[in-house]
């Protein structure tokens, strides 16, 4: 049985992602991920505030969308309070502050994913030029807050949608039957968001040419598991009085856990991905950039 177990593919994946150091690659990853989170938060919402104080729906499907990737952290009586980031209607210089402290730890999370992402693939440190990476890390974080609002407003129109269609086939919205309708399709974006993270984070961050057959799989497998973990994580992060020895450090604790367990799953991921490169005879040809390469597969 245990020569069974060794000879299949997660095993090997496993293997690989010890051997690289992969836990502690993902305690790196977890820890810049929380203040990143934290500040990310802080501008998003004062900008938000400026240019969206006449669209409470999308502030809130934004807010929505935030708690499906980090289970309730935004919530009365939880690690950050609705009420402060909803009266947030100015840029001050606190907010010019907030700006410095988000890009430079969104580029330095960005920096260390990348490292450990083609340590994974048993690759150097890129030799791109160090400027010239810190902008177009800049340019990632930057596409990944537009990637977040377009959703939060795709949320927005679905629901409306909902209000018009749900009527229509006999359903209330407020039904048992319409809130699983709601949560199956919450659960799909959140999927289909993470997965296409995680291929990006992959393909673009490693800097290797990866066939799309492999690159799929090692997604899918990722997308499935971060659905679960947060799926998993909001039962767990709303329920601090279960856990009495943590209560007083659940909000860091619990975030810096959840974080933690994410990035393992980012890593395994790649972990997949980078063996059945290897195991297909998959030539990983490090182009010294970020840019994601076209690689034709028959």
């Amino acid at each position: 049985m245990l020569t069974w177990a060794k000879a299949q593919l997660p095993y090997r994946v496993y293997k690989s992602y010890s051997a690289a150091g992969g836990n502690l690659l993902a305690a790196g990853m977890s820890f810049q991920a929380v203040f990143a989170t934290f500040a990310a938060i802080w501008v998003g919402f004062s900008l938000t505030g400026i240019f969206l104080a006449d669209r409470p729906d999308i502030r809130r499907a934004v807010i929505a969308f935030i708690n499906a990737q980090v289970p309730d952290l935004i919530r009365t009586g939880g690690p950050i309070d609705p009420k402060v980031l909803e009266s947030m209607t100015s840029f001050g210089w606190t907010g010019g502050l907030a700006v410095v402290v988000v890009l430079y730890t969104a580029i330095n999370w960005l920096n260390y994913v990348r490292t450990a992402v083609r340590t994974i693939f048993s690759l150097p440190q890129s030799t791109v030029n160090y400027i010239l990476l810190k902008v177009y890390d800049l340019v990632l974080a930057l596409i990944y807050v537009i990637f977040v609002l377009l959703s939060a407003t795709a949320t927005v129109g679905l629901t409306k949608l909902s209000g018009l269609v749900f009527p229509e086939l006999g359903i209330a919205d407020k039904s048992g039957i319409g809130k699983i309708v709601f949560q199956v399709i919450g659960l799909f974006v959140v999927f289909l968001f993470d997965t296409a993270v995680l291929a990006a984070i992959i393909r673009i961050l490693s800097g290797v040419p990866i066939p799309w057959r492999i690159l799929r799989n090692g997604t899918l497998l990722g997308g499935f598991a971060l659905m679960a973990l947060k799926v998993l994580g909001s039962y767990v992060l709303t329920r601090p009085e279960s856990n009495p020895l943590l209560a007083s450090f659940t909000v860091f604790i619990g975030l810096l856990i959840y974080f933690n367990f994410a990035s393992r799953i980012y890593l395994l991921a790649t972990s997949w991905v980078a063996v059945s490169m290897r195991e297909s005879g998959t030539a990983m040809q490090d182009l010294g950039w970020v840019v994601p390469h076209r690689h034709h597969v028959n």
